[in-house]
């Protein structure tokens, strides 16, 4: 039931862009009156484009509308298939069936075989779906050199700041140098300094030893 309500309201929504364009399509036996990627809304298959819209002449489901990957019977095919159109009546399917029959004959009759139109309509097709995968491919170009600049400026932005972090510890390397520089003169400074301190006490000692024993002697 969900189902059927689905398809009524595509069938009602999925219209054309207005008027005819007599699109002829390989082994339909009548011109498309809207192209298979004129209608509107886009319908989208599992490989996010937009899925031309056909129109079945099988024995079992002759005049129904489906939606069918562009990709369809090829290795990039996502499978994607969904009718738009609920199934017909017996009655209905008989006459579509004679009527094919019918336009088939009298196609052959005027002696324009349908293989021969089934082949340029086969070439438009690929025509066609060449356009659309040049355009993809231009779009992917593009999405990938935008990616590439940003990746370049990136690699710009660290290379500064591996600059900077050089920069820095060659700074601090010298600050060490300075410090154990300062250090090791503190150092010298001390030891000369306790050297200067032990000869005044060493002359103070002497003086005061002089003097007892000159106090002693008078």
């Amino acid at each position: 039931m969900a189902e059927s309500s689905r398809l009524s309201s595509q069938g009602s929504g999925s219209s054309g862009l207005g008027g005819g364009t007599n699109v002829e399509v390989r082994g339909s036996p009548v011109l498309y009156r809207i192209g298979p990627f004129d209608y509107l809304p886009p319908v989208f298959c599992k490989c996010n484009m937009k899925a031309p819209r056909w129109i079945s002449w099988s024995v079992d489901n002759p005049g129904r509308r489906y939606y069918r990957c562009k990709m369809a019977n090829t290795a990039q095919d996502c499978h994607f298939f969904e009718w738009l159109d609920p199934p017909t009546t017996a009655w209905i399917k008989e006459l579509l069936l004679d009527l094919k029959s019918v336009v088939d004959k009298l196609k052959s009759e005027r002696g324009q075989p349908i293989v021969d139109e089934g082949r340029e309509q086969h070439y438009q097709e690929l025509e066609q779906l060449n356009h659309s995968l040049q355009r993809q491919l231009m779009n992917m170009e593009a999405h990938l050199e935008a990616k590439e600049l940003d990746l370049l400026d990136k690699d710009e932005e660290l290379l500064q700041k591996d600059e900077q972090l050089v920069q820095k510890d060659q700074e601090l390397q010298g600050k060490l140098k300075e410090l154990e520089e300062l250090q090791l003169k503190m150092k010298r400074r001390t030891k000369g300094f306790s050297s200067v301190c032990g000869s005044i006490c060493v002359f103070v000692v002497g003086m005061l030893f002089a003097m007892l024993f000159n106090g002693r002697a008078n």
